[in-house]
Parts: C-alpha cells; structure tokens; sequence
C-alpha cells in the first residue's frame, strides 16, 4: 500500500465512524491511535473518541468542534471540509477497518523484527530471540484473524446448534463430579482459574477432575510443572485402587491390595491421559504440545498445574513478576481458544489470606496478577478449614469449592468430599442412597457468597 492509498482508506474509515455507530465501535476498538500513518486521521480518530465518551451526539461539526477545541486546527478544518454525504457503506468500511489494521499489524512487526536484528548484532542470545519473533508473528496473526460481522457468528452458532440437536452430540465436558458438574460447565475454548493456598489440594482438585474426563474416553493433557511424572502417577494409582502409596512400602500387599491395583492399571491403561512433567514449559509450548495430543477434540481436558511455575515465553525482561504472570495468563486464555477445550489454570494464592480471620480466599488473593481474574471465564476458589483448625474442625473431610466467577452463569458455593488418605475429591455418598437418586448429596449452591450454606 503506498501512503496516498493509506491515507484515501483512513479518511474513508473516520468519515464512516461518525455516520455508522458499528464503523465507530470497530474503529475504537481495532485500530488505535498508532495504526493511523496520517496524523490528521489520528487526530480525527482521537476526536470521535472524545466525543463518544462524553456521551455527546455524533456529527461532523460536533467532532471538529472537539479538534478545534483541543487546539487542533489543520485537522478541525480538514474534517469540516470532508463531504460525508459520499461516505462508503458500513459493510465496505468494516473491510476497511480490517486492512488497516493487517496493515499496522505488518508494520510493527517489521519494526520490531529491525529491533531484534540489531540486538542479535549486539550478541544477544539467538534462541531467545527467535523466540520473541515467533511471538511477534502470532501476535500479528491474532490481529488480523477474529474480526467476523454479528451476523456471522450468529448464524455460525446457529449453525453449530442445528447440528447438535440433530445429531445429539454434546459439546461440552463432564468432570464427572456431580455437584461441580451441576454448577460448572466446561465448554470448549474454556480458561478455568483454580486457587487455593499450598496443601488445600489444588492438585489433587485437578487430579480428580482430570479422573473423570479420562474415564469417558476423552483426552486429557496434564502439564505438572511442580510433580514429577513419578508422582503424579502415585497419586492417580492411589486414587484410583484405593491403595495408598504409603501403605504399599510400609507392609506386604495382600492378594485383594493386588487385584485392586491390577484392575486400577488396567482402568489408567485404557486412558487417554498425557503426563508433561518439563519444568521449562512455557505457556507458548501448551499449544505446541497439547496439540498432537488431543488430535483435534473438542471434549477433553488440559490442566497447567501451576500458572506461577511457568517459564517466560520470551528472552524479554518484564518489569514485574506481575506482569510476566499477566503475560502467561493472557496466552493460556489464547491457547484455550486455539485448542478448542477447556483449559484448567491452577494458582497460588497470596499468603496475605493467612493473616485474616477468614482464610477463605477471594479472588483479589490470586498471587501475582489481577489478568487470571479478568482472562479466565470461571474462577474456583479451594478451602479446607481442617487445615487451619485440626483439632476443632466438624468436617475434617469437607473441602468447600466456591465459584466466584462464572462468565456463563450463577455463582456459589460446594462441598466436596476430601479424602486425605488418597488425596481425592469427590461427592459425598448418600445415606442411605434413595431409589432412583443419584446417589450423592445434591450440592450446596448459593447465588451470593452472603447466603453460603456450609
């Protein structure tokens, strides 16, 4: 695109954003001041979004008004000199917005290649280089794909639910908990947060989640950036054989110990479960990965266990861990969308919650960054009050699982049943189990954290 073109399509978007409330909506939100070549359209572009905050109507004497009072002449005149009376269809002028910002898109990524080139001269390390590159070559990819009309998507989903409904197919994850299920919904391109202070059972939360979706036959790909593969596996053979580890090297196995075992290796041999135990994993290499793994399902399960633990994605210096966590939260929600399945985030939370009365935690304690917070599309807070409280605890077995934030639906709080001795979680068994039940207790759900029942 030579620049006269360039300019000829930034003069036709701004003109089009003061006539068409969708043109503006996607000009302020896809195309920043800096994707502008021409300071003039900046400048204009700047104005409509002065204009728009204010709550003032739209027009083009309103938004030169707005330039002329910001002391911008050249540009107040410009404006007021534009004939909007030819100004192109909506329809053209969102194609318009998208080259423009492919075209920004491939301007910073030249500009920022030139800058790499010239510290790889400086000697700096090729690999971590290269790495940021492959960044900035995604990054530039995610900003020319997504932009679809609101009819398009809406007839893509309307498409996709008549296929449903006439092939019965079911697109979204069972963890098999039936209290989690009967409040949590775990549906493709899902980011799902879950907290909890050290020896709550954040694993053990994810492990058993992980259990039930491996049981339907779906894949699950388990990132363990803190256990070994070893260990991990210890926990899901306890799990599953009711056996502890502890017991199997403290005393002679019996015969019922051995068909117990035999029968859980046969149960994990028929899964679909991927152990990634690499402590350097990056939250770029979960795509990588998980990938070939899945084999393209959209039902299946990928657990990051834990956010905090993952390496940087790039050789850039951050200014705070803070950010780098930001940063890695930000692509796990990225490769939630690309891998099309739900995507478990297991977090630390601050230890400030140890100096409150109330240990529960919020989701202001998640460590690090306030991005896990808004990026994630569910939030399940973890705690045990055996774990503060030994001696005086009533339910020494009850772990309370609060959903604090749900994006596609109510919030509240559950119990589930904690079993130390085999580090699972699960439902509570009725007693006795009524005809026809389930056979767990139903869960204890509130709309408001005010109104929690345990």
């Amino acid at each position: 695109m030579s620049k006269s073109v360039v300019s000829q399509l930034e003069e036709q978007v701004v003109c089009a954003a003061i006539c068409f409330d969708i043109v503006r909506d996607a000009v302020l939100t896809q195309l920043p001041t800096e994707a502008f070549e021409s300071g003039i359209y900046a400048a204009i572009r700047d104005a409509i979004a002065s204009v728009e905050a204010d709550g003032s109507p739209m027009s083009q004497v309103v938004v030169a008004g707005k330039l002329l009072e910001l002391g911008r002449v050249r540009e107040g005149t410009a404006l007021l000199g534009a004939d909007l009376s030819e100004v192109i269809p909506e329809k053209e002028a969102l194609e318009v917005v998208r080259s423009l910002r492919r075209a920004w898109s491939r301007r910073e990524l030249r500009k920022e290649m030139g800058v790499l080139s010239k510290r790889l001269d400086n000697g700096e390390d090729p690999d971590g280089a290269l790495e940021e590159i492959a960044s900035l070559a995604e990054d530039a990819t995610s900003a020319n794909s997504g932009c679809v009309s609101a009819y398009e998507a809406v007839t893509s989903l309307l498409e996709e639910e008549v296929s449903r409904l006439e092939t019965g197919a079911v697109n979204t994850t069972a963890t098999g908990i039936v209290s989690l299920d009967a409040i949590l919904t775990l549906s493709p391109q899902n980011f799902v947060v879950v907290g909890a202070r050290p020896s709550v059972g954040k694993t053990a939360f994810a492990l058993s989640m992980a259990r039930g979706i491996a049981k339907q036959g779906l894949p699950v790909v388990f990132f363990s950036l803190e256990m070994s593969a070893t260990e991990l596996a210890a926990r899901l053979l306890a799990s599953e054989s009711g056996i502890l580890a502890s017991l199997r090297t403290q005393r002679s196995l019996t015969d019922e110990d051995v068909a117990s075992m035999e029968a859980a290796l046969r149960e994990i041999e028929s899964w679909n479960f991927s152990i990634i135990d690499d402590p350097s994993v990056t939250a770029r290499d979960v795509v990588r990965i998980a990938q070939p793994l899945l084999n393209g399902a959209t039902r299946g399960l990928v657990v990051v266990d834990y956010i905090q633990l993952l390496s940087p994605s790039s050789s850039r210096r951050y200014d705070s861990r803070q950010h780098e966590v930001s940063e890695a939260s930000r692509l796990l929600k990225l490769a939630a969308k690309k891998l099309q399945v739900p995507l478990l985030g297991i977090s630390q939370i601050n230890r400030s919650v140890e100096g409150r009365s109330n240990k529960r935690p919020t989701m202001s304690d998640l460590r690090d960054s306030g991005s896990l917070e808004q990026d994630s599309d569910a939030v399940l807070l973890l705690y045990r009050d055996a774990l503060y409280s030994p001696d005086d605890a009533v339910d020494a077995d009850v772990m309370e699982v609060e959903l604090a934030k749900n994006r596609h639906g109510g919030q509240g709080t559950i119990a589930l049943r904690w079993s130390a001795d085999t580090t699972n979680v699960g439902d509570f068994p009725r007693s006795p189990a009524a005809k026809g039940s389930t056979g767990v207790v139903q869960p204890l759900f509130t709309q408001s954290k005010s109104e929690r029942i345990l």
